[in-house]
């Protein structure tokens, strides 16, 4: 998955990835955010508990592509046919009018 800034300069993105599996589940979804070069420039981890993990990026240069990368990880279950629903939103938090924001309703490892 991608976003792409917008023309103001030095903007902080928030990324936000809901886990929305029941508990039972116990897997864990990993989510990394890298720049047009692959350097990655955060990371975070949402539980099964259904909260909300936010990941603020700031300063991100305008007008540029970066990526998101999700992975499965850590299920009692059989690890290649887990699926998870998740709920991801990229929103930039200087200007409104600019935001960039994605929902997605699952993911498969």
């Amino acid at each position: 998955m991608s976003f792409h800034t917008g023309t103001t300069e030095k903007s902080t993105y928030r990324n936000t990835v809901i886990h929305k599996t029941p508990l039972e589940n116990h897997a864990k979804i990993a989510f990394y955010v890298f720049d047009e070069y692959g350097k990655e420039l955060g990371r975070k981890k949402a539980l099964d508990d259904g909260i909300a993990v936010t990941l603020d990026l700031d300063k991100l240069s305008p007008d540029t592509d970066y990526f998101i990368r999700l992975i499965v990880e850590g299920s009692t279950n059989n690890p290649k046919s887990d699926t998870v629903d998740y709920s991801l939103t990229v929103h930039c938090q200087n200007n409104t009018t600019e935001a960039n924001t994605a929902t997605v309703e699952e993911a498969e490892m």
